[in-house]
């Protein structure tokens, strides 16, 4: 069977869901804006850059084009992705045993970024390629991500499971039809429940599923 893998990368194949948690306040913050609501986080989870860039410009008053201060985020966490952040437990070990299967990488967060923590992990070989919801135009509240990967990919959406750690991903890649793995992510525990009773199947470490 032509099985494929689609995968999430922050909080699936990264452990960087703390960085992205603390980055809008960072931000926000070197702009100067000192009051910021404590909801922020929530209020940005489910967005890709260029939401979480015109919510910054409609609720916090910044006046710059919304691909400006993408740029200017993607500046911020550049060594973040380039030096700090690690691999989840057992990814290289679930990559080195499913390296035969084809896979990609289907992700919120930008090109650039991307290619600086799999550079920095000697990985980008284990990936046909990426693809950023900034590049599809819809964050991964739409399963468009994940059907346009399934067509690059070359696969039948039967054939294919998705890994994804976040609730809203996983709903968007359920209604489309995939097969799909929730992955625990520890920014995510209070959605645990509903993430368990969604999923086809949930595992707290990759190194735990195989096929």
């Amino acid at each position: 069977m032509n099985k494929a893998f689609i995968m999430d990368l922050d909080g699936t194949l990264l452990d960087s869901m703390d960085v992205w948690h603390n980055i809008a306040f960072e931000y926000l913050r070197s702009k100067g804006i000192q009051d910021i609501g404590k909801n922020l986080a929530k209020s940005l989870k489910t967005m890709d850059f260029i939401g979480a860039a015109q919510y910054f410009i409609s609720e916090y008053g910044i006046n710059l084009a919304p691909r400006l201060i993408c740029n200017e985020i993607n500046d911020l966490l550049a060594d973040k992705y380039k030096y700090d952040i690690d691999l989840k437990d057992g990814v290289l070990d679930f990559l080195l045993k499913h390296q035969d299967i084809k896979m990609c990488i289907a992700t919120a967060t930008e090109r650039p970024l991307v290619e600086l923590a799999l550079e920095k992990h000697e990985i980008s070989n284990f990936f046909d390629f990426i693809i950023t919801s900034t590049e599809v135009g819809k964050c991964k509240t739409s399963p468009d991500i994940y059907i346009q990967a399934s067509k690059q990919l070359g696969t039948s959406i039967e054939n294919i499971i998705v890994f994804e750690d976040a609730y809203h991903a996983i709903k968007s890649s359920k209604l489309a039809g995939f097969y799909t793995v929730g992955v625990y992510e520890k920014q995510f525990e209070k959605d645990k429940d509903k993430i368990i009773a969604l999923a086809d199947k949930y595992v707290y470490s990759l190194k735990e599923w195989s096929l």
